[in-house]
């Protein structure tokens, strides 16, 4: 014989019901946990998002600047061979991905990589390159977020793991609070209520 799927589904629901003080109170915290590690879990994913972002910023900004001007007297210069050096040491670090410069005239003068386009990971940042207050050039500067995701990916983890730790005690000293302040009590009165309708209906 099939059970109907509506059937288990009330029965479900009247065992829920039939549970005891004390293991309502613990579904209660338990749900409760649940759903503030998930809001928690969601704010940090948030915060880490900011994080990423203002550090990329902060050093890609920083980055292009320092190297605009170690760039701009062999640009003036049209030292193309001097350039491509300089991109290519630039590009060993772990955080610069990509780099090119233009002359003033729009020519592309060296450039370490192509089709960066489809790569997550990349933000981009330009700079002129100035010479006596004049243009001589542009810098294209690709950072990789690669390791400062994965640094904050860390910090993430541990912090969350911290919440954990710290949502278990707070639920387990709610459970055993309300043990003693409420469920004990409840349960002795349910117990001599049961035992007077017992003894009555024995009358």
């Amino acid at each position: 014989m099939m059970t109907h799927p509506v059937n288990t589904h009330t029965t479900k629901i009247r065992a829920l019901f039939r549970l005891g003080i004390r293991q309502k109170v613990l579904l209660i915290l338990l749900t409760t946990l649940v759903i503030t590690l998930t809001f928690n879990t969601w704010i940090a994913l948030r915060v880490q998002k900011e994080e990423i972002l203002k550090e990329t910023n902060r050093r890609g900004k920083e980055a292009t600047h320092l190297i605009t001007q170690n760039l701009a007297y062999s640009v003036i210069s049209y030292d193309y061979h001097t350039v491509e050096l300089l991109l290519r040491d630039l590009t060993k670090q772990e955080d610069i991905a990509y780099a090119k410069v233009i002359s003033a005239q729009g020519n592309v003068m060296a450039e370490t990589r192509t089709g960066i386009s489809k790569d997550p990971n990349l933000v981009m940042f330009s700079e002129d390159i100035f010479v006596n207050k004049e243009v001589v050039g542009e810098l294209f500067l690709g950072l990789s977020t690669a390791r400062i995701v994965k640094n904050l990916d860390k910090q993430t983890v541990a912090s969350i793991q911290r919440q954990i730790a710290v949502i278990i005690a707070i639920t387990l000293a709610e459970l055993l609070g309300l043990s003693h302040i409420i469920v004990r009590p409840i349960t002795t009165i349910s117990s001599v209520i049961s035992k007077n309708v017992s003894e009555n209906g024995k009358v």
